[in-house]
């Protein structure tokens, strides 16, 4: 069995190479549903990603509900670029040169001009407001 996913596509739509699911979420349903109606499906199933990039907001998960008796093989069309990105993108020009006099009194001279900053917040970017370590011992609190 193989089912297709396009950035043209529709998670509505039932996934064949015409009319192709948008997202990896769409195409595992749809897969679940599959077996839903048929529990005997007993298939090797491929997922072929088209040409872009898929930009996940959550972790992409398999579990149980996805344990097919074959497996369920995740790829890029030949030739096609295909990129999963968790992360999201920031244009060039959301970045500008450091202006504020008391963080360039605290740069050496020579990086003074040269470093840029980037208001995240504007850009649309959520971010824990403390700081936690995740080992290393460091303490949770910004540097001075």
């Amino acid at each position: 069995m193989e089912v297709f996913i396009a950035n043209t596509g529709n998670d509505a739509w039932e996934g064949s190479s015409t009319r192709p699911y948008a997202t990896l979420d769409g195409a595992r349903a749809g897969i679940r549903e599959r077996h839903r109606r048929d529990p005997g499906f007993a298939a090797k199933v491929t997922v072929w990603l088209r040409a872009g990039t898929y930009r996940l907001t959550q972790s992409f998960r398999l579990n149980t509900d996805d344990a097919l008796p074959l497996p369920i093989e995740f790829r890029a069309w030949p030739g096609d670029d295909v990129r999963i990105t968790g992360g999201q993108s920031l244009s060039a020009t959301a970045f500008k040169t450091v202006t504020q006099a008391d963080l360039l009194q605290r740069m050496e001279p020579a990086a003074r001009g040269k470093v840029l900053v980037c208001d995240l917040a504007a850009c649309g970017i959520q971010y824990p407001k403390t700081a936690t370590s995740h080992g290393f011992a460091f303490p949770d609190k910004p540097s001075d």
